[in-house]
């Protein structure tokens, strides 16, 4: 036995206003991948930068210099990716607030075409009934 399957309409506008979201956020999402790659790649050039300068120091005092001044360094950019990440989790609300609003605003303009296109029939119709009855 074969059963055929309708998607409802709410289902269909579901997915393609979803697409219409990943496509707005797409470049942002993007950067959020890139500042991820270049935070763990700060990290891993820090800690080997802490390790070949530490090792290539002469002296207690210089090899805790060195280690520091480089951390201090790396951990800086890391902290940068930080808050371009942040900058990028702030877009993307703001872009969903916008999303938001711009839909509402379209619903409300669907639902005032459909009141719209009620009161022109009501009128038509009470037009008809009085040329009829004239």
């Amino acid at each position: 036995m074969e059963f055929k399957t309708q998607l409802p309409d709410s289902f269909v506008k579901e997915k393609k206003d979803e697409k219409e979201w990943e496509a707005l956020i797409a470049p942002t999402k993007t950067l959020l991948k890139i500042l991820e790659v270049l935070k763990a790649v700060f990290i891993i050039l820090g800690i080997l930068m802490c390790i070949l300068f530490g090792a290539l120091s002469n002296g207690a005092a210089a090899i805790v210099l060195n280690i520091i001044s480089t951390a201090i360094s790396f951990g800086g950019l890391v902290l940068l990716c930080y808050i371009g990440q942040l900058i990028c989790y702030a877009r993307i609300n703001h872009l969903s607030v916008e999303y938001q609003q711009r839909n509402l605003l379209k619903e409300m303009a669907g639902e005032e075409k459909k009141t719209a296109e009620a009161e022109n029939v009501v009128v038509s119709e009470t037009i008809t009934e009085t040329d009829e009855e004239q």
